[in-house]
């Protein structure tokens, strides 16, 4: 502390500190625990579902083949009713990669230009392989998977979007900067409350002797 603060100023100055490296370390944790709880959830519904998914999408195509038979237009709409078929949590999105030609289930939501180049390589290199990345303002976790039924370089993709996850931690680390806000004020109030509870005995002593 600077020389020139009494006492007291060092006192109240100690309690409102320490409150506030308190309040801040107990909300890092209370935020680091959450953020990996809520990921980890929801990546593990979207995994789940992805291989419910692929192995159902996977039968059906080893069933019926993988056909190129037909004008493209009329080929993606037969594999995207396909992918229709299958249901996805909230803000997920279906792709199916044969060959080189990948066909998603909402353009506009997703595409293969939000795709990482990397997961794309990993797919046709038929490796199961997973991620959480950034596609623009707003984070994916993204799947895929190999169809081995398929006579083809064939994959199931699974992207969701983590825009839920990112808005209750926004709303969880709005909550706890004000209580560490509120904290801090508590403490400073408190170190006031015990300067004031030791040091006006002390200043009545003195002014009696």
């Amino acid at each position: 502390m600077p020389r020139g603060f009494g006492l007291r100023t060092r006192v109240i100055a100690a309690f409102g500190i320490g409150a506030l490296l308190l309040s801040l370390l107990l909300s890092a944790v209370v935020y680091s625990l959450t953020r990996g709880n809520l990921l980890e959830q929801r990546v593990d519904d979207v995994l789940k579902n992805a291989v419910v998914n692929a192995q159902g999408i996977n039968a059906e195509l080893g069933r019926l083949g993988p056909s190129n038979v037909g004008e493209p237009a009329e080929i993606r709409a037969e594999r995207i009713a396909l992918l229709n078929q299958f249901v996805v949590p909230v803000g997920a999105y279906q792709g199916l990669r044969i060959n080189a030609d990948i066909y998603w289930t909402d353009l506009i939501g997703f595409n293969d230009d939000r795709l990482p180049q990397s997961l794309i390589d990993l797919s046709f290199d038929g490796t199961p392989a997973d991620m959480v990345f950034d596609a623009g303002s707003e984070s994916f976790y993204a799947v895929v998977l190999p169809l081995p039924r398929v006579n083809a370089n064939a994959v199931y993709i699974e992207a969701a979007s983590l825009a839920e996850v990112e808005s209750t931690l926004g709303s969880l680390l709005a909550t706890l900067i004000g209580a560490s806000a509120v904290t801090t004020v508590l403490g400073l109030g408190f170190g006031i409350y015990v300067a004031t509870r030791i040091f006006n005995p002390l200043s009545e002593i003195s002014g009696a002797a």
